[in-house]
């Protein structure tokens, strides 16, 4: 993990930085924001009953779990182990049938036994069994997996689907994630991401912060290739689709935003923390600026806007 005086964008050590952003944010705040846009991914997979989806750099799992609630078999891969964590607490279990799964660790007897230590087969991820009974089992309806987007850890065509709501896009190297996740697709699957627009609230507020920490605004080329539809194209064998999406964070008043965002944004936080009172009046006023070029009439609501990428194998 790079140092917090560092700054937010640095080349060096990009992905764990982002990894400590988010495992600091209020896990109730990043449900909110990331609701809508991964609403917009699942749908345009068109996820199926028993499709296996993988969910890249999923977070808390927002992604896999509305791919859960489709009958979609969800596997959620993050780099970072503390939001794996709190994902595994958050998403609840479903039930199976006992036929549809191998209980090699546990015997399931009539009536209801608790077997904490099974493991039960389901397709091809092997996920802990939480309870059983006769005739069925209670599995978690995300299967967990640390691990980098870089260097997927499983084998060729095992996925029908594939998602990644502002994850994917945090990696530097687009060309290597998007032949991993060629790769783990099967034939005819799908790739549904979401990413930063260029001139978006979020990608100036986070040269503003790096602004007033004395580092430079650097964002890695390979992550501006994300939100570049030509870019993608010329990496990506298949044809690509885009579309934008714009969701509205609202706030009872520009101070309540403020207050909002020295709280749950550990990037804002961070440089609050670091200047003297006039300074942290100056950031202040020109993050506010920011966000009020971003507002809508209709009281204080901060207008996102993010890219909707659709790719097919």
């Amino acid at each position: 993990m790079i140092a917090s005086s560092e700054g937010w964008g640095l080349v060096g050590g990009w992905k764990w930085q982002v990894a400590a952003n988010y495992a600091v944010a209020e896990p109730g705040w990043v449900v909110r924001a990331h609701w809508p846009v991964a609403q917009a991914l699942v749908r345009e997979l068109g996820v199926q009953a028993g499709d296996r989806v993988l969910d890249l750099g999923a977070g808390t799992g927002v992604a896999a779990g509305l791919v859960a609630a489709q009958g979609g078999h969800a596997v959620a891969l993050d780099f970072s182990e503390a939001q794996v964590r709190a994902g595994r607490a958050a998403v609840p279990a479903v039930q199976v049938r006992v036929g549809e799964v191998a209980v090699p660790a546990a015997q399931v007897r009539p009536g209801e036994a608790s077997v904490p230590a099974a493991q039960a087969r389901l397709g091809q991820a092997t996920v802990p069994v939480v309870q059983a009974r006769a005739g069925q089992v209670t599995v978690p309806a995300v299967q967990w997996v640390v691990g980098d987007v870089e260097g997927l850890p499983f084998r060729d065509g095992v996925f029908r689907h594939a998602v990644s709501n502002l994850g994917v896009i945090y990696s530097p190297a687009p060309q290597l994630v998007l032949r991993e996740i060629w790769r783990v697709l099967a034939p005819g699957g799908r790739l549904a991401f979401s990413a930063h627009v260029a001139h978006g609230f979020g990608m100036r507020a986070a040269a503003l912060v790096n602004a007033h920490m004395g580092v430079p605004a650097v964002v890695p080329e390979g992550v501006r290739q994300w939100a570049d539809p030509s870019a993608l194209q010329a990496l990506w064998p298949g044809e690509v689709r885009t579309r934008s999406i714009v969701v509205h964070e609202e706030h009872a008043s520009v101070e309540a935003f403020w207050d909002f965002s020295v709280r749950e944004r550990r990037h804002v936080r961070q440089v609050v923390r670091m200047l003297a009172p006039d300074g942290v009046e100056a950031f202040r006023r020109e993050f506010l600026d920011l966000a009020s070029r971003y507002t809508g009439p209709d009281g204080f609501r901060v207008a996102h806007e993010y890219l909707v990428v659709i790719v097919d194998k």
